[in-house]
């Protein structure tokens, strides 16, 4: 079954442009099935897949011939390229097309790998316009679950906005009396053990949406960093990749994990890089202001896909029932958080040398915005030692600070500032 994408009206507003169109994320997001329905509603769309070789072979042997023959005096022909990353010189021939054919022929490419198409895009400077297709939204999901799970927490989400926080104690609590709010809870849930592929989202029971970040894995592997990226030594590939996902959310430190895996650090550092632009992990760096007592080096990483993290440690349980449930909730607000990215300068982490920390930072072009994630029951408001000193030290900055909780809700006054606790599930 489809289920709709909000990234579709975006790129259905800009397919007559003349700029061309590419659409990045990794596999297994539904790109193709977006090319192919917009495809669809266009009697001149031409849709082809370029993992398919002989394609890729007929468009590269010679590309003029190829484009010639979709011209003819109906109209412009649209025709979407598929994995574009696999072609060889794509931006020499896309330039090509675009200067030759601009007003006969229009072009949307996908692709997996941001090395290559960042690359694209950085020739095609004025010619192309870039959307990043991520994985199903919890948004997504609950409208297809039920439009009325999503009618509910749109209504949250107009009324909480974690960059500019105006929300009463009791506009909070009228948030908790809405319908709905326990399934929202249970589809988040399940969001952070499985996250948000289209297959896993529409697959039937654990043992196929296993099999689905299998295969998922297992393609990862195969096509984008052996076929595409050409890495030789898979082992050691592999073996990082799962230490990624085992020690995830802590402050890398490259020289120990160069030295656990047996990887030079050069070699250590592509295959990071690699990680990166495959759309797996990202990272953060710490938030300072030259203080003599602040980490200002040590980054720290999280995964893109929460399923495939947990498919690599084999653990499916319920946040509820497990011991990394903290790790999971950080992971899922950082990648809330990150969706947001156009609306502030910088995400960061912060912690001094005494091992006090805040685990996200957001800076503004006039405030910042600490925010504590805290997993556990609370039946009063909690301050942790790493907020306190960060409001201190920042307080001029800090209008407010949020701490996103497991169920507990208030709004509290404390020193003079405004503290919102947040179960994460509205958030």
């Amino acid at each position: 079954m489809y289920i709709e994408r909000y990234i579709e009206k975006e790129v259905e507003k800009y397919i007559h442009h003349k700029e061309y169109l590419a659409i990045v994320w990794p596999r297994q997001v539904g790109k193709t099935t977006l090319v192919k329905k917009l495809q669809e509603r266009h009697p001149r769309g031409f849709y082809y897949n370029f993992e398919d070789f002989t394609i890729k072979w007929s468009f590269e042997k010679n590309p003029i011939a190829f484009i010639n023959s979709h011209i003819d005096q109906e109209g412009k022909a649209i025709l979407f390229f598929d994995e574009f990353q696999y072609v060889t010189g794509a931006w020499n021939l896309l330039k090509l097309i675009f200067d030759t054919y601009e007003d006969r022929i229009k072009i949307v490419i996908t692709g997996s790998s941001s090395l290559h198409l960042k690359e694209i895009g950085a020739k095609m400077t004025g010619r192309m316009f870039s959307f990043e297709m991520q994985w199903l939204s919890v948004d997504e999901i609950l409208r297809y679950k039920n439009t009325a799970y999503c009618h509910t927490k749109t209504e949250i989400s107009r009324s909480i906005d974690i960059l500019q926080m105006k929300l009463s104690k009791d506009g909070l609590l009228r948030l908790q009396e809405l319908p709905f709010l326990p399934q929202i809870r249970q589809i988040s849930d399940e969001y952070m053990v499985w996250w948000g592929m289209p297959a896993i989202v529409t697959a039937d029971g654990v043992e196929n949406k296993k099999t689905v970040l299998s295969n998922f894995t297992q393609n990862y592997i195969n096509k984008d960093i052996v076929n595409l990226l050409q890495v030789r030594n898979i082992d050691k590939f592999s073996n990082l990749l799962i230490t990624m996902s085992i020690t995830i959310w802590q402050q890398l430190v490259m020289e120990n994990i160069s030295n656990d895996l047996g990887i030079n650090s050069v070699t250590l550092g592509e295959y990071m890089n690699y990680l990166n632009h495959t759309f797996v992990n990202t990272r953060i760096s710490p938030y300072h202001k030259n203080g003599i007592n602040e980490i200002k080096k040590q980054k720290v990483e999280y995964f893109y896909d929460m399923g495939i993290r947990n498919y690599l440690v084999k653990n499916f349980n319920a946040p509820e029932i497990r011991s990394d449930a903290w790790h999971l909730l950080e992971n899922y607000i950082f990648l809330r958080l990150n969706g947001l990215r156009e609306s502030y300068l910088s995400l960061n982490y912060w912690r001094d040398k005494q091992g006090n920390e805040v685990d996200f930072v957001i800076r503004t072009n006039s405030a910042l915005i600490p925010i504590e994630i805290k997993y556990q029951n609370m039946k009063k408001p909690e301050f942790t030692t790493g907020m306190k000193i960060f409001n201190e030290l920042y307080a001029d900055d800090v209008p407010y600070s949020i701490v996103i909780t497991k169920d507990y809700t208030d709004v509290c006054e404390y020193r003079g500032k405004t503290w919102y606790f947040l179960p994460y599930y509205m958030v």
